[in-house]
This record gives C-alpha cells, structure tokens and sequence, in this order.
C-alpha cells in the first residue's frame, strides 16, 4: 500500500504540469479519504399505514378464533355422538342389545356381544329375546344411619276428676304398644289425686308415642321435647377402644417374649391397665347405644283443678263511700300518731331507767363512805 505522503508528492510533481484550478488538489484528496457508510433512514408509516397493519392483525386473529372455536365445537360433537352410542348403566336406562353390538360403536372400541347384560341387576321384564330392549338397574347401595341422637320428652296431662289412673293405665298401653317398656312408675291417690309414669320408647316410634298421648281425652298443659346429637362421641369413644386394643395387643406379644418375673409382672401390669380403660369405654358405648336406641318420655298425669270461687264485688252509694273513706283516713291518722309517739316514748322509758339506776347506785355509794 502506497503511504499518503508519497502519494501526495507524487500527485503534486504531476500536477506541475497541467494548469489546474488551486482547490482541484482538495477536492481529489477529499475523493480519496474513505468515507463511513452512510445510515439509510427508517421507513416512516403514514396514519393510513397503521390502520391497515391494525385492521390486518384483527382480522387474522377474529379468523384463528373462528378456526378455534370450530374445532373445539366439532370435538364436543364427536364426544356426544360417543356418548349417545355408547350403552348406559345407570338406573332405569333401557338398552337396546342391537345398538350396542351393531356399527354404532365407537371405532377402536370392541363392542359388547349381542344379547349380552351391559350392567348387573336388570328389571323383573329383562327376561326376553335377543334384540329386545331390556331395562337394566345398577345395584343400589344400603343407606347406613350412623347419627347417634339421645331424644327426650316432658308431658304434663290434666284429666277430669277420677281419671287419673285410667289416663295413666292407657299411656302405659300406649308404650307396650310401640314395643316400648315403662321404667318407672309414681301414683299419688290422696285428696288430689296424681301420676308419673316414665316411658322408655324406641327412638324410631319417638313422635308417634306423642302423637297416641295427645290423642288420649286430657288436656296436654305442657310440652318439652328435646334431642342431644352425640355422634362425635360415639365415634370418639370406638377410636379410643380400638387404639387400646391394639395397645394391648402390643403388651400380650411382649410378654410372650418377657423372660424374667420382673418384666412379666411389669407388662402384666399394663396389660390389666389398659383392659380396665377399655372395659370404661365399652361400658360408656353400651350407655348410649341404651340412650339412641330408646328414647325417654316422662308423663305427668293431674287432676284439673276446681274453679276459684268468684268473689262478688258490692257496689256502695255516695255516702257509704265518703264514711267508709273517713274511717280509713282516721285509722291511718291514729297509725300514723302511734308511729311517732312510739319512738318518743322508747327514748324517755331508757332515760328513766338510767336516772333510777343512777340513784341507786348514788345511794349505796354514800353509805359505804359513811
């Protein structure tokens, strides 16, 4: 590469020469001195370009939306379509052994053979040619009642005059009637004669026992019926004698393997333990099963009482009036004296006494100094 100042001398011994203009030698340097690229300017969008390029990517994607939307549409189809062909098993659906074994399965699905039961435990009518609808009832599950419930009752009966004891014979008929028993029993047959009876009824027949007391010729005064929820206790109690059990399990297998008479004694020990605990919460678990299974029902059985006797009121004229109004404001006159006095004359009775003794004892004193 030829250096610029050989160059430059060069050019000018050259130029001697020729008869150029004084500036020709600028401008042929400026020609030669490399250049930066120059930067081509950005493209500039218009209004009107920024809206077609918006409206353009709006329309592209109101149309994937579409494509989409059609897409997803098509396959829910296909799945109802599935859902139609394919045989139920619910209860009470009919299915039709043709449908099932015939070209409207589902690709890729073997289908049932014909004739054959799709689900356990059809109707009485099943019983019948291949390509006949039968009707086919999933098997249902026992509902189980796991809610324990201690119900109770207060019933307050009043009976007309010598009824009492056959009121009281009929609740208790009542009770036997609903295979209930009668627990306890009081009768009181004096001047008004009265009676307890305290009914132990199954808690299913609870209501109905009330329903045959109030049918009964008495007059129901009172009523109170309640009922205590104690499942969270039932079910605490049974995880507590199953964890026990199995503690005791524990215990049992250590002292098959206990070899002196120490740790034999030691584990037996626990062993008596934990089976006195279990046999407590096995005794509180009978209570309330006695309790959930028979509710209690308390009847107490009166005689109505007598009418009180009606006093008749006497009307007096003006006058009774104004000597009646006169004695009682001079009685009240007369009380009112008294209620003064009375203080006045306690406090001059205890002076009186304290001057006598004063004197008294005046006197004695001077004759023993005499």
């Amino acid at each position: 590469m030829i250096p610029e100042d050989l160059l430059e001398r060069g050019l000018i011994s050259a130029a001697d020469s020729y008869e150029l203009p004084p500036e020709s030698l600028d401008e042929l340097r400026e020609l030669l001195t490399p250049r930066a690229p120059r930067r081509l300017p950005r493209p500039h969008l218009s209004r009107r370009g920024w809206l077609a390029t918006s409206a353009a990517a709006l329309v592209s994607l109101i149309v994937a939306a579409l494509a989409l939307g059609s897409s997803s549409s098509s396959s829910h189809n296909s799945n109802e379509r599935f859902a139609t062909s394919a045989p139920s098993i619910s209860n009470g659906t009919s299915v039709e052994s043709g449908s099932v074994a015939g070209a409207g399965a589902p690709a890729g699905i073997p289908a049932p053979a014909a004739g054959a039961l799709v689900a356990p435990g059809g109707a009485a009518g099943a019983q019948g040619s291949i390509g006949s609808q039968r009707s086919v009832a999933a098997p249902s599950l026992p509902t189980v009642d796991t809610s324990k419930v201690v119900k109770t009752g207060e019933m307050d009966l009043q009976v007309d005059k010598g009824q009492v004891p056959n009121i009281l014979n009929r609740v208790m008929g009542i009770a036997t009637v609903v295979q209930g028993y009668v627990s306890e029993s009081h009768t009181d047959e004096g001047v008004d004669p009265s009676g307890l009876v305290t009914l132990r009824v199954p808690v299913g027949k609870f209501e109905t026992t009330i329903t045959q007391i109030r049918a009964l010729p008495a007059k129901v005064a009172s009523q109170q019926i309640s009922g205590t929820d104690v499942t969270s206790k039932y079910v605490d109690l049974q995880a507590r004698v199953t964890a026990l059990q199995a503690t005791r399990s524990t215990y049992e297998r250590l002292l098959s393997r206990a070899n002196s008479i120490g740790d034999i004694l030691s584990v037996q020990t626990r062993i008596t333990d934990v089976q006195t605990q279990i046999e407590q919460l096995q005794g509180q678990l009978r209570v309330l099963d006695d309790q959930t299974s028979y509710g209690t029902l308390t009847v107490t059985v009166d005689q109505k009482a007598a009418p009180a006797p009606v006093v008749k009121q006497h009307h007096q004229s003006g006058m009774s009036k104004a000597v009646h109004r006169s004695v009682d404001r001079f009685v009240n006159g007369i009380e009112a004296i008294v209620g003064v006095i009375g203080p006045i004359l306690l406090v001059l009775l205890v002076v009186g006494l304290g001057a006598v003794v004063l004197r008294v004892g005046y006197r004695v004193v001077r004759r023993q100094l005499v």
